[in-house]
């Protein structure tokens, strides 16, 4: 007997295929949530690396820690060159902070000048 263009085969058909597709969709969604908790185990077990910090045979050797201790010395001379070279700069970026702010200052100083001059002008004229 069909209905409008459907026989019993057809609606027995759709119903296992509609079956089939939810039940492959509960796979699926399951061997997702396995594969992302795999991936979150994964992270959570595995040796911490890059937190592991570089320890030179000197520093334990049980001495005081320094600072580049077993570097060589043209790296040391070179270190303090830069930290000297950075002071100086820092040294003229300041000065020409300080003079640009006194720039600032005078010009604001000639421009209420101005203003007062024109208001005078305005006024008498």
């Amino acid at each position: 007997m069909a209905i409008r263009g459907l026989d019993w085969h057809n609606i027995v058909f759709y119903e296992r295929h509609s079956m089939i597709a939810a039940f492959d969709l509960k796979i699926l969604m399951i061997g997702g949530l396995l594969l992302i908790a795999w991936v979150v185990i994964r992270l959570l077990l595995r040796p911490r690396r890059a937190l592991k910090q570089y320890e030179s045979p000197l520093r334990t050797s049980g001495g005081t820690p320094a600072h580049m201790l077993d570097a060589p010395a043209d790296v040391g001379r070179w270190e303090v060159q830069m930290h000297e070279t950075a002071r100086n700069l820092m040294g003229d970026l300041n000065t020409k902070i300080v003079i640009v702010e006194q720039l600032v200052r005078d010009a604001n100083a000639a421009a209420e000048r101005l203003e007062k001059a024109i208001e005078r002008a305005d006024g008498h004229g």
